[in-house]
């Protein structure tokens, strides 16, 4: 696994989010010892790539980091605001997604950098990284742009 290599990087159109979990689940191939948890990390990836792509109408950045204890997943774009839950009606369309991240993540938090934000979420999952007893993390990025 590289340990210097950029994020991987992804326009804002409908594929992105495909293409965002598709990279995701090649990241952490092997490393996830529960399918379940697999499963859990693409739909929070799914819910980050979506906001990124219909709120913030920007390209984005998945950065995902294997840990010990389980994954990192960050998504940064260049939208405004400051993502934050809210409570949609029961038959209302959309706004439902950082409140399913907050619920299925062990941790989220949204980190506002001058012109970009980054939303993360961190599952605490068993992951080989653990079960070789190795500490710190064990950063994926690649840096191949999608087209």
């Amino acid at each position: 696994m590289p340990d210097e290599a950029a994020p991987c990087h992804f326009r804002a159109d409908a594929g992105a989010v495909r293409a965002a979990r598709a990279f995701v689940r090649e990241a952490l191939e092997g490393q996830i010892v529960e399918e379940m948890d697999m499963d859990a990390v693409l739909l929070l990836v799914s819910e980050l790539a979506t906001n990124a792509v219909i709120h913030a109408q920007t390209e984005f950045d998945v950065v995902v980091d294997v840990l010990a204890d389980g994954v990192r997943v960050e998504v940064t774009d260049v939208g405004d605001g400051c993502p934050s839950p809210v409570h949609p009606l029961p038959d209302g369309e959309h706004g439902r997604g950082l409140t399913l991240v907050a619920g299925l993540a062990t941790r989220w938090g949204v980190v506002l950098r001058g012109e970009s934000k980054s939303v993360w979420f961190g599952l605490r999952c068993p992951t080989t990284a653990g079960d070789r007893r190795r500490r710190g993390r064990m950063p994926w990025r690649r840096g191949v742009p999608t087209d």
